[in-house]
């Protein structure tokens, strides 16, 4: 026990020393919000199907810049992420710009393996949680591989969705509050706020594309 809370100790002096995100515009007014456990709105049912329609199943990559809050404990990294898709395999590149401290987070074959803490590499079957023992910090991985492309999860239930226009710009799933707050010219996600009680998770897309080494 007394390693661990000296390993997370040491993890938040990390983070602390990373740049910050600037703060992002306010979401976008929703013309057209979404419950379907309360209604069968046919525009609802429509806009959710096609949403759920269009969600990419094949491999695809970004990069970026994140800043994570846990109650009192923050902290900002750099994100480099590689998905095969449907197969469930990834790899998460996380990098304190200052310090240069990684951290490599791969699932393959339903395990996950965690590299760059004190002790050597940790395995697991929940990628989230072998972040959230080392570190202290709650990223939902799986869900994340669907919120940041703009898509809901389709592992969970979703609570609702709000719309501006033609874009997606709130999700609840998962006790989560996912709002969109920019995109590029693609129309792809590229500020990313996910809240839930005294976690959050906000993320900045610089890059849609391969994972850079």
């Amino acid at each position: 026990m007394k390693s661990r809370r000296l390993a997370l100790a040491a993890t938040a002096v990390l983070l602390a020393s990373c740049s910050t995100i600037p703060t992002a515009p306010p979401p976008a007014v929703a013309t057209l919000v979404c419950e379907p456990l309360l209604s069968k709105n046919a525009e609802c049912v429509h806009r959710i199907d096609a949403l759920t329609a269009s969600a990419q199943t094949g491999s695809w990559g970004m990069g970026g810049r994140a800043a994570i809050n846990h109650g009192r404990q923050s902290g900002s990294l750099g994100v480099e992420w590689e998905d095969a898709g449907s197969s469930g395999s990834y790899l998460i590149v996380l990098t304190a710009p200052i310090t240069r401290q990684g951290w490599r987070l791969q699932e393959q074959n339903g395990r996950a393996t965690l590299e760059g803490m004190a002790g050597g590499p940790r395995t697991g079957a929940d990628g989230a949680a072998l972040l959230r023992e080392a570190t202290g910090f709650e990223i939902p991985v799986q869900a994340l591989r669907h919120w940041m492309r703009g898509y809901p999860d389709p592992s969970q239930r979703l609570d609702k969705a709000a719309f501006a226009g033609d874009n997606l710009a709130t999700l609840v799933q998962g006790g989560w509050q996912i709002d969109y707050l920019a995109r590029d010219v693609q129309g792809r996600p590229s500020r990313i706020n996910a809240t839930r009680g005294d976690d959050r998770v906000r993320l900045v897309i610089d890059r849609w594309g391969p994972l850079e080494q």
